[in-house]
Formats: C-alpha cells, sequence, structure tokens
C-alpha cells in the first residue's frame, strides 16, 4: 500500500509537469551530449545507435501497454524511458558528429614545410603588429585547415587576398592539448572547427593563382568594413566596432578584454541573442509604424505580421554577415523562432520555443554543451523569461494609469531586476568556466545595456545601409562615440575595489547538479520547484569538497607549480607562460615565489623544496618528488622519491618511484597530483577520443633534415612509429 500511494504521489508530480515534458525532453537530450563529452574513451558508433534503437522499439512498445491500460506504474516507467531514449538520442547525435566532421591532427612537430592552400580568413593586429591566415584544401598533406601567425616585420603577407591560392614555407605543429588537468579542451575545439593544424609562415607567401575579382566574397566584404572602420576610428575603438559588425574580435586591445571581463560586459561585445534582438527591435518597430502610418495598410494587410518578415530577413542578412559561428547561429535560431511566434500569433517569449532551439542547435552542433557561451545565452534567456512571466502581472499593475515619468522610472526598475536575476543565473557558470565573478555586473549592465540598444545597435543597422554612400562615416562616427561610452562604464567599474571575485576550480558534478537546481526552479510547475532544494545543497557540497592539487605540472614537465596551504612555488621563470595563468588561476592563487637555483624553501607545516645543480627534492605531505635533468641524479632518488619528473628519456630497469619522462608526458599531457587521504592521485589530460593527437591518432608527417634542401621540401606522410602504435584491440 505505501509503494501505491508513493506512485501515485509521483505520478501527480510527473502529471502536472504535463505543460513542460517536451523541455525536460530536451534536458535529457543535452545530458546525453554532456555524457559523450565527458567520457575518456570513444564509445564504438555501431553498438550506441544499436542500444538508442533498441531502446527506442521497447518504450514505444511501453507507450503502447500505456495507453491501453492507464496503469501509473508503467506511465511512470514509460516516462523513465522516454527520458532514457533521448539521454541516449544525445550520444547518438553527438557520436554521429564526431564521426561525420573527423577532422585529421597533425600529432607530430616536423622540419619546416613548404604547402599549399587557399586562403578563407586574414587577420592583422594592429597593436601587436602580427598577422594570422587561414589556409583551406591543402595539399599536398591530408589536412583540413592550417592557422598560421607571422611575426615577420613589414607586410608579413605581402599582397595576398582572400581566395587567392599560395604557397607558403612553415613549421607546423599539432593543435595544443588542454594545459591543465580539467582546463580547456583546444584539441576538441580544433577538431570541431576543422583546424587540422596550427603554426607560423618562415617566407612570405608565394601567389600562385589570384582569386576572381568578380566573385563575391563574404570574406572580401568583411575585409573592407574593417579596412573603413580602421581608416575612420581610434584602432580600440575600431576593434570592437569590427567585432560587433563582422564578428572579428582580433583587433580588441588586451586591456579593454579585461576592462570588459571585470566589469560583466564582455558579453556585449560577442555576436548573441542580445545583439540579433537588438537588430530585430528596431526594424520591427520602424517597419509596423511606417505601415501603420498608410490607412489601406493598417486596415487590410497584416502589419505586424509583414514587420516580423521584415525583422526575421534582416537579423538572416547580419548574423549572415559575420563570421559564422555557433554562438551567432544559436542567436539567430532562437530569434528567427520568436519572430515566427508572431508572425503564427503566438507568444515569442516561451520556454517551449528556448528548449525547442536548443534542441536544434544541440542535434547539429552538439559539442556546444560544454562551451560556455552556450550555457551562459541559455541560463540567460531561461531565467529573463522566468522572471517576466513571474512579474508580468505587478509590473502591468504598476504601469496602468502611469505618468511618463513613472513609466520611465519602471522600466529602469524592470531593467535592473531583469540584470540581477540573469547575473543570479549566470555567475556560478563563470566562476565554472574562468574562476570568477564580476561583482558590480548589474551596474554595469544596467549602463551600458540602454548605451547598446539605443546608440550603438541602430547605427550599426544605419552603417551596413549606408555604406554605399558618401554620408556612411556619419553613423560610423556615432558608434565610435557609444563604443567609447562603453569602454568608459567598463573602465570606471572594474576600477572599483572588489569589482573581481576569484573563485577556485571546482567539480563538473557540482555544476550538473546547480543545473538540475535551476531546471527545477525555472521550468517545475507546482511543487516541482522543491527539488531544486536538495539539488542546490549537493551542489554547495560537492563544491566545498572539491579537492584542489597540490601539483600542477605543465604537458612537457618544464614547469612544475606547487601550492602548500596559501604558499605557491613556480619551478620556472619565463616558459609556460599561458599554462602557468591558467594553472595558478585555478589554483585560486595570487601571490607566488619561484625555486631558488640552488637553495631550499621552508613551507608552514613542515614540508620543503630543496633544490641542488643537478635536481630539485620536493618533500611534501605524504609524497617525495624529485624533478630534474642529471640521470645520476634521478636514479640516485628512486629508492627515495614516489614520484620522479624529468624533461629527457628516463627508462631504467628497476626504479621504485613512477616515473614521467619526455615519452610518458607525450602520452599524458599535464598532470596534477591530489592528495587523497594518505596517498596521492596523479590525473592526467589525456584520453582516448577521435581528437586526441597520441598514439598514432592522426596525421604523421616526415620532412628531410638537412637545412640545404629547405627550399626544395617535400614531406610525405609515414606509417606511425611502432612506439606510438594505438593499441585497437
Amino acid at each position: 500500500m505505501g509503494l501505491q500511494k508513493i506512485a501515485q504521489k509521483c505520478e501527480e508530480i510527473v502529471a502536472a509537469q504535463q505543460a513542460h515534458l517536451l523541455l525536460w525532453a530536451t534536458v535529457a537530450f543535452a545530458c546525453g551530449c554532456g555524457l559523450y563529452f565527458s567520457l575518456n574513451f570513444e564509445p564504438r558508433p555501431l553498438a550506441l545507435y544499436a542500444v538508442t534503437g533498441a531502446l527506442i522499439s521497447l518504450t514505444s512498445f511501453v507507450g503502447y501497454k500505456v495507453y491501453r491500460s492507464h496503469d501509473a506504474g508503467q506511465y511512470l516507467l514509460f516516462i523513465f524511458l522516454v527520458a532514457i531514449c533521448f539521454l541516449m538520442a544525445g550520444g547518438a547525435a553527438s557520436s554521429l558528429r564526431t564521426h561525420f566532421l573527423n577532422t585529421p591532427l597533425l600529432v607530430n612537430t616536423p622540419q619546416a614545410l613548404m604547402v599549399e592552400g587557399s586562403i578563407r580568413e586574414i587577420e592583422r593586429d594592429p597593436f601587436t603588429g602580427h598577422a594570422t591566415l587561414i589556409l583551406e584544401k591543402i595539399k599536398p598533406y591530408n589536412l583540413k585547415k592550417i592557422r598560421l601567425t607571422s611575426r615577420l616585420k613589414g607586410n608579413p603577407f605581402g599582397d595576398v587576398d582572400l581566395n587567392d591560392r599560395v604557397q607558403i614555407l612553415v613549421k607546423l605543429s599539432p593543435p595544443s592539448r588542454p594545459v591543465i588537468v580539467g582546463g580547456f579542451d583546444f584539441q576538441r575545439y580544433s577538431f570541431f572547427q576543422g583546424l587540422s593544424a596550427q603554426g607560423f609562415v618562415l617566407q612570405k607567401p608565394q601567389i600562385i593563382s589570384k582569386a576572381p575579382k568578380n566573385i563575391f566574397s563574404l570574406e572580401k566584404k568583411r575585409a573592407e568594413i574593417h579596412q573603413r572602420l580602421r581608416d575612420q576610428l581610434p584602432p580600440h575603438i575600431a576593434g570592437i566596432a569590427n567585432a560587433l559588425m563582422t564578428g572579428e574580435r582580433a583587433d580588441i586591445a588586451e586591456d579593454d578584454w579585461e576592462s570588459l571581463r571585470a566589469s560583466g560586459l564582455a558579453h556585449i561585445i560577442s555576436i548573441s541573442g542580445l545583439h540579433v534582438v537588438m537588430v530585430a527591435a528596431p526594424v520591427f518597430f520602424i517597419v509596423r509604424l511606417f505601415l501603420v502610418m498608410i490607412p489601406y495598410c493598417a486596415l487590410y494587410w497584416p502589419v505586424k505580421k509583414i514587420a516580423a518578415l521584415i525583422a526575421l530577413l534582416v537579423c538572416c542578412a547580419y548574423v549572415g554577415f559575420v563570421v559564422p559561428s555557433v554562438p551567432s547561429t544559436r542567436a539567430l535560431l532562437m530569434t528567427g523562432l520568436g519572430l515566427i511566434a508572431i508572425m503564427l500569433d503566438r507568444s515569442p517569449f516561451s520556454l517551449r520555443l528556448i528548449a525547442f532551439a536548443a534542441f536544434v542547435v544541440l542535434l547539429f552542433y552538439p559539442e556546444s554543451i560544454w562551451s560556455a557561451s552556450f550555457q551562459l545565452s541559455f541560463a540567460a534567456v531561461i531565467s529573463l523569461v522566468w522572471i517576466a512571466e513571474v512579474t508580468r502581472n505587478f509590473w502591468m499593475r504598476q504601469k496602468e494609469n502611469a505618468s511618463f515619468v513613472t513609466a520611465t522610472l519602471l522600466w529602469f526598475s524592470a531593467s535592473i531586476v531583469t540584470s540581477f536575476v540573469v547575473a543570479l543565473a549566470t555567475s556560478p557558470l563563470t566562476s565554472f568556466h574562468f574562476q570568477q565573478i564580476a561583482v558590480y555586473s548589474v551596474v554595469a549592465n544596467a549602463l551600458a545595456i540602454p548605451i547598446t540598444g539605443l546608440l550603438i545597435m541602430p547605427m550599426i543597422i544605419l552603417s551596413f545601409a549606408l555604406l554605399p554612400f558618401e554620408f556612411g562615416n556619419i553613423p560610423i562616427e556615432i558608434l565610435g562615440f557609444g563604443i567609447e561610452s562603453l569602454l568608459a562604464i567598463a573602465n570606471m567599474v572594474a576600477s572599483w575595489p572588489f569589482a573581481i571575485w576569484n573563485t577556485p576550480s571546482w567539480s563538473p558534478v557540482a555544476l550538473l547538479f546547480l543545473t538540475f537546481a535551476g531546471l527545477f526552479l525555472f521550468l517545475g510547475i507546482g511543487r516541482a520547484w522543491i527539488l531544486s532544494v536538495p539539488c542546490l545543497v549537493m551542489a554547495i557540497i560537492f563544491i566545498l569538497i572539491t579537492p584542489q592539487p597540490m601539483m600542477h605540472i605543465s604537458g612537457n614537465g618544464k614547469q612544475v607549480i606547487v601550492k602548500n596551504e596559501s604558499q605557491a612555488v613556480l619551478s620556472a621563470r619565463r616558459s609556460e607562460g599561458f599554462m602557468t595563468q591558467t594553472a595558478l588561476q585555478h589554483m585560486d592563487v595570487t601571490k607566488f615565489d619561484f625555486l631558488p637555483k640552488e637553495g631550499r624553501v621552508e613551507f608552514k607545516n613542515k614540508a620543503s623544496i630543496t633544490c641542488g645543480v643537478n635536481a630539485c627534492r620536493y618533500e611534501l605531505p605524504f609524497v617525495k618528488i624529485t624533478a630534474g635533468k642529471n640521470m645520476q641524479a634521478l636514479l640516485e632518488d628512486c629508492a627515495w622519491a614516489d614520484v620522479i619528473i624529468t624533461t629527457e628519456k628516463f627508462n631504467p630497469k628497476t626504479c621504485e618511484a613512477e616515473i614521467f619522462d619526455r615519452k610518458r608526458f607525450y602520452q599524458t599531457g599535464a598532470i596534477a597530483i591530489y592528495k587523497d587521504g594518505d596517498s596521492i592521485t596523479v590525473r592526467d589530460t589525456q584520453g582516448v577520443r577521435p581528437w586526441t593527437t597520441w598514439r598514432g591518432q592522426g596525421v604523421w608527417l616526415e620532412t628531410p633534415r638537412r637545412p640545404k634542401e629547405i627550399n626544395d621540401m617535400s614531406a610525405k606522410e609515414t606509417p606511425i612509429p611502432p612506439e606510438f602504435a594505438r593499441d585497437r584491440d
């Protein structure tokens, strides 16, 4: 009897969610995508598809039985099986996307190569003078696209133009692996971006064939607008204007980036739903106002639907013009669904539209599930729709018979409330991905959003419309003034005390519980929101118990970072700068010291580091580590040390310590050492996935080593060396 009551209560809770079951189906699909990309191994595609198909068949059979019997227990089983089906479908869609894309990644770092390819993109940094280009259709190697950087003085790429076919002498390297354990996976990003390798140019490119002059190219149009903005606006203003008009953010000064991040305004620079909505809104209202002013159109035409259609076309043109990306595509999809809802006499502010947009994005780009932009944008939009539904009646009552001044104050108050809710919803995500929270983001957004919506975005629309004419410079000048005001707000807020709250890294499990806490709160109907409380408690527990690493070692073993209580010590002063900065941020360290070449460093808990000419000894709680290059010193410490770290090849016949040498680091990448009770746990950054570049996965290129042959090099693909051959069994 007790079980029947429990089943009945569960059925009542599930029945209350009937209106949002499709939303939870999207959540299950997203969980399947996230689970696939969290694995350290690649599931067998055929087995995954077969299990998914079998589950769909079983669910269909159970659904038929429920339809005939109306049994509560079978109904709950059916709902559970549907959720599992969507979860498996998410994993199957991710696997299909991975194996359909199949970007070949470079495995080794060969000698200089002479490559031939077509220029897809060209970026020139006005602050550093460096230039970057992306080549595609590479010959004679099995590479899809490569990104090349040039530090040659003067004009590093000569007179090359987009779509030109060129030949360049380059030095290539594989896409970077995660620089720290739990850090951003550059290899996976490159794999899904179609980038096979990165490197730098050694000589100016030689043009093999010029692109036809009569060809219409979006890249060329973007380059023309980029140059016009550069000619008319100061460099730091032109960089942000170019980001908003073409999607290229390479020209933004690093100081401006820091101010935007610290103030919580960095999202304004990235093309997102905010920008697309700000493009759609003025077009919609202006077209509607114009048509309403014509009596015949106002009486006989569906003015509202026509305005929505024109706004949709303008949004498509805007997103199609900027550099294609998953965030811009997602923004167009979400805004487009809202405009289509208007054309179908439906509400554009609907959680179902958001769920459908998320489902479509994950269906075609499942890799975006772990991206910060995907999580932040959907968290912001869901929280906005939720707060709008919760407070709609309140604002409607306040606006009744309100004067102009009162209505203005209400609008400003609503902006502050929505900014606060969005900041509250997105702050945990910024803490997880970037280990920092912009404390005054609500104030900064309350000041910056009106400038963006009323000045910057309208001037962008006018600039696009008037660029072919002589007076097209006027909106660009006004746009520059708006961007300057935006930067002034960012610099002001970033200069306030405690503008950034640095947080330590925490477990993805905590993020999962925190996400479901928000989903139960925003999507739950009736008493379902109560489920957010235990999820929130579990998230806090996992955040508090997330272990922090005692040590971070770079992927080549050159940089060793030790944190003991509040102290941190670095082994290398100049190398591995990006890795050092990222690791210190993840370890929540702001002050640190460097190891002496010879000497001793004492910690508060009697731990110490002793460095000599040949090696350094790390005597830490529950672990003893030796790091160095001298083989004799390392052999002597085999009996003393628990772990030996070296950048050389070190393979003694007998050694009790766990060894991380050059070959081991090639396999593992960066490693982190954690304290686990009275022992230690070593974690690395590498798994066996299609986007990992070790054990023979990818393209291995071999080139002649003699410098005199450098002008007529002909690299060839060779078999993978046996020691790196992947064990397929």
